[in-house]
């Protein structure tokens, strides 16, 4: 078995003695042979591979450092794009368009020219709240309406009191179209024509 000898200066870095026996080792042919372990490298001989310094080690890692913080850059998601905010366009308000108000049908019905009745009768209170029978005649003939087929019922009663209401008819093409004018308000509606070939029973006003 070998065992390692004292560390000798003559002897090549990276070597060490062995020698066979506690006396020393003898050869085959009686000589004292020393016997050595070398590694791989001849005297003389550098590594092939040289040693990285402590510099190159840590520029190395900073390299490689950056290069992961680059991927992981590159692979991070894009910031989401601002959504343009569209801000209404101003609606136009329509203007309202004014009715026009109802005109008298000439050579019309009843029923056509009601709106009309009612038109005239309706100004007429809203200035007059109470108006006179003859006022009420008057108003009818300014607008339109013929004399001789308009009856009204007298604004006084037989004791001189004033009338609660006043009754209008007018006969227009075989059919009356008949008002009502009370505490400032005016009714109206349309209906047959009596036998008597009037519109309104009762006493009416004298309309000379």
């Amino acid at each position: 078995m070998l065992r390692p000898l004292p560390q000798c200066n003559r002897c090549p870095p990276g070597r060490v003695r062995y020698a066979n026996g506690p006396g020393g080792a003898r050869s085959r042919r009686g000589r004292g042979l020393r016997i050595e372990a070398a590694d791989d490298r001849r005297p003389g001989e550098v590594d092939d591979v040289p040693k990285r310094s402590g510099a190159s080690v840590g520029g190395a890692i900073a390299l490689a450092a950056a290069l992961v913080l680059g991927l992981v850059t590159g692979c991070a998601p894009a910031a989401p794009l601002p959504t343009p905010t569209i801000s209404p366009s101003a609606t136009a308000t329509p203007t309202p368009t004014a009715t026009p108000d109802p005109e008298l049908v000439e050579g019309g019905t009843a029923g056509q020219n009601r709106p009309y009745f009612v038109f005239v009768l309706t100004r007429l209170v809203e200035e007059i709240p109470s108006p006179s029978s003859k006022r009420l005649l008057r108003t009818l003939v300014e607008a339109g309406f013929e004399r001789d087929v308009i009856e009204i019922t007298q604004d006084r009663t037989r004791v001189d009191a004033p009338a609660d209401s006043i009754l209008i008819g007018v006969l227009i093409d075989g059919q009356c179209l008949l008002g009502q004018v009370i505490d400032g308000e005016v009714v109206t509606e349309l209906a047959d024509v009596l036998g008597t070939g009037r519109c309104l029973v009762g006493r009416t006003a004298s309309l000379d």
